[in-house]
């Protein structure tokens, strides 16, 4: 698939939001709700694909929308707790109940969407088996479920968010994340 990108329905983040730059965030109570709109490039073997992304993450629900760099829409992914929706960009509509597996078998990509989506924040979550953090108490690095994910942030603030998110994955899996926004509730 050419590129992708991930974009969350205004419909289900709350009404009020506040707007972001990367690197900045309200507090840790208001990180399990986000929207984050990015560039990202995705490498496996010798593959690699380019795009933007936008991503809606809530406890129990993942909305992703994945774009071609040029924006055309190339698949919708919806995470419910009881089951997962891939819309791809020709009309087809498959389900299942694993979303990795969803991915890897439609598009050849087996991204943890449900873990994937409270890592992205650079905070503690369920499952992560090492942390590294800088001098302001941030996480810059962490390995989870065989990813190794590295964070860079566009601010010296010990509250920032990541501008950038680098996850390596087995089989030679590389995704990068060039973050634009962070929308979070108020």
């Amino acid at each position: 698939m050419p590129g992708f990108v991930v974009r969350v329905l205004p419909a289900l983040l709350l009404c009020a939001c506040t707007t972001l730059p990367p690197g900045r965030h309200a507090g840790d109570a208001e990180l399990s709700r986000y929207l984050l709109e990015a560039r990202f490039s995705w490498r496996q073997g010798g593959r690699v694909d380019t795009g933007r992304l936008s991503w809606a993450h809530a406890p129990e629900t993942d909305d992703v929308l994945i774009q071609d760099p040029f924006g055309s829409g190339l698949a919708e992914l919806h995470r419910r707790p009881e089951g997962t929706r891939l819309k791809l960009h020709d009309g087809r509509i498959v389900e299942a109940d694993d979303p990795a597996a969803l991915l890897r078998r439609e598009i050849g990509m087996a991204l943890p969407v449900a873990a994937f989506g409270g890592w992205l924040t650079g905070r503690p979550a369920a499952g992560v088996e090492r942390r590294e953090l800088d001098a302001l108490g941030r996480v810059v690095g962490l390995d989870a479920d065989g990813w190794t994910i590295r964070f860079e942030y566009a601010e010296d603030l010990a509250e920032a968010l990541p501008s950038r998110v680098v996850a390596s994955g087995t089989e030679g899996l590389e995704l990068r994340l060039s973050v634009e926004r962070w929308e979070l509730p108020q």
